[in-house]
């Protein structure tokens, strides 16, 4: 049976999203509901007219961001196409069964912004079958906590139970058929599964700088999605929890906001004081890597 499957990370491996990530605080009623940012307090709760609005105001700002070549190829990484162009042929002729995100990322805004930005890429839809980022039910095995701080481990157990979900099915996948794609240096303990067959790619991180210049214009293409659906003057947006609470940096520093210009000065000082580090391309590396996977993974 043709059963090869695919896990990507988010941040780094697919794109450079911790930027972008910044901008949840604006628009993304689970980001400002995680238990990290409420700290104790009462959850965030919002008309379904404001709810709509917020999801307009998001589809918008990524409707922009994606015909801004210059922006998107300082999110996405330069070579994708060597990833997901093989990935969606092996797919259409049903050599590939399924995709899915296996992230640590605690911004779940950005794992949908990724998936229409690469479904528009690549003209497809329903590109991955599971989205699993910090906060999926089905990752709570994965969480340790050492010293007070939780962290969250990638395992093997969680890979096929993600596998099995996106392919409704209570078959563990060999592990000759599993692909995973990860930028992590070190490696997660799935290396652990190399002898026994698992592919494990491991892209250049794509975390490049940003210049301040596009920086503004990211934060002018945030302002106008929220003007355009009239946001900046939505009374229940102004007064909701949104405008008026304490954004975590951490859980002993925070910074107190208590207006909509407050919330955007602050988001525009993470988005302009973001760092990045230079970025080698890997093209030959991933090429050689679908290839031997494809190859492999073939009845």
């Amino acid at each position: 049976m043709r059963m090869a499957c695919v896990a990507f990370d988010l941040d780094a491996t697919i794109g450079n999203f911790e930027v972008i990530g910044y901008l949840a605080h604006l628009w993304s009623i689970d980001h400002i509901n995680m238990a990290e940012q409420r700290n104790g307090d009462k959850s965030c709760t919002l008309s379904i007219a404001l709810k709509t609005t917020l999801e307009r105001v998001k589809e918008t700002f990524a409707s922009y961001l994606f015909h801004d070549k210059d922006i998107l190829n300082l999110i996405i990484r330069p070579n994708i196409h060597e990833l997901f162009g093989p990935l969606l042929e092996a797919k259409r002729s049903r050599h590939l069964k399924t995709i899915i995100i296996y992230s640590n990322t605690g911004v779940t805004y950005t794992v949908d912004l990724a998936e229409y930005l690469l479904e528009h890429m690549f003209n497809t839809s329903k590109l991955f079958s599971v989205k699993a980022d910090w906060w999926h039910p089905l990752r709570t095995a994965d969480k340790v906590t050492i010293r007070g701080e939780q962290i969250m481990h990638k395992r093997i157990e969680t890979l096929q139970l993600l596998f099995q979900k996106g392919l409704k099915s209570k078959k563990k996948i060999p592990l000759g058929n599993i692909l995973f794609i990860d930028d992590r240096v070190p490696r997660h303990t799935l290396i652990q599964q190399i002898p026994e067959g698992l592919t494990y790619l491991v892209p250049t991180p794509f975390e490049p700088t940003i210049p301040l210049k596009q920086k503004e214009y990211i934060l002018f293409m945030a302002f106008t999605a929220m003007q355009k659906h009239g946001l900046l003057e939505n009374k229940e947006y102004l007064d909701s929890r949104f405008c008026h609470r304490n954004i975590y940096l951490s859980r002993d520093t925070s910074v107190k906001i208590d207006s909509l210009p407050e919330l955007f000065g602050t988001v525009s000082g993470f988005i302009k004081h973001a760092e990045g580090i230079p970025w080698q391309s890997d093209s030959a590396t991933l090429r050689k890597g679908m290839r031997e996977f494809l190859k492999q993974s073939k009845p």
